[in-house]
């Protein structure tokens, strides 16, 4: 609705104006004292335990972190840093372990130069993703317990197989378990059923594990702990996340 607007002349006799009447001086207000309202004086302030509780991330990495800075060189790094090293990392562990896996699974030798000339022609095919809970017994990344952390894994982007490539025994394999797994310590081969309609007849993928990873409850941030090219571990935490080492 349009504001409406009164035009209105000079005064042409200011002094006619009836006095204005004085105002009554409002109480003064006692800063002292609690409003009757107020409900948030009722209520308890947190304790100090439960405000640590809500403040702190990443306990599980905290806790391994402390133990390890004692005798490890152990030090923090930004994003462009640690995905190049896990990268570099999970590359490197393919080229050591992928032939002799594939070797034990009777793959031609002119497949195997196929699938490396694959990976190494498409190097940012892969991705960095958190996989299973790491158990408190296993040192294959940390030389200390990783109770708490999960698996962070280098995957490739799945390459397909042909049949002239693949032996009977592990298309049997694949076909009475839906997938079949065979890996070292740190690197996984993983075959599942393709796409037949391209005449490929499985699908391989291929994961390194390179570090080790802890994600908040939310989802969101993750912490990631892993050894480095030179010597000792590099730590990397999302931003705003404030993982004191």
């Amino acid at each position: 609705m349009a504001e409406e607007y009164t035009r209105v002349g000079p005064l042409r006799n200011p002094h006619s104006l009836k006095e204005v009447q004085p105002v009554s001086p409002y109480p003064r207000i006692d800063p002292q004292q609690q409003h009757s309202n107020d409900q948030q004086g009722n209520r308890q302030a947190p304790s100090k335990d439960e405000g640590l509780q809500v403040r702190r991330r990443f306990i599980a990495m905290r806790r391994l972190v402390e133990q390890l800075k004692a005798s490890r060189s152990l030090q923090r790094v930004n994003f462009q840093t640690a995905d190049r090293e896990l990268r570099l990392a999970g590359w490197q562990l393919a080229e050591a372990e992928l032939r002799d896996l594939l070797h034990q699974l009777k793959f031609p030798l002119r497949n195997i130069d196929l699938l490396f000339r694959e990976l190494a022609g498409n190097p940012t095919l892969s991705n960095l993703v958190a996989g299973k809970r790491l158990a408190a017994e296993d040192r294959l990344i940390l030389p200390e317990s990783p109770a708490g952390l999960s698996e962070y894994n280098l995957v490739f982007q799945p390459l397909p197989l042909h049949a002239e490539s693949i032996n009977s025994q592990l298309s049997q394999k694949v076909e009475a378990e839906g997938r079949y797994i065979h890996s070292t310590d740190r690197l996984r081969l993983s075959f599942r059923p393709a796409d037949l309609l391209r005449g490929d007849t499985l699908e391989l993928t291929i994961s390194a594990l390179v570090g080790a990873v802890e994600i908040d409850q939310a989802g969101r941030r993750r912490a990631i702990l892993y050894p480095r090219p030179q010597e000792g571990f590099g730590l990397y935490a999302d931003k705003q996340i404030n993982l004191s080492i």
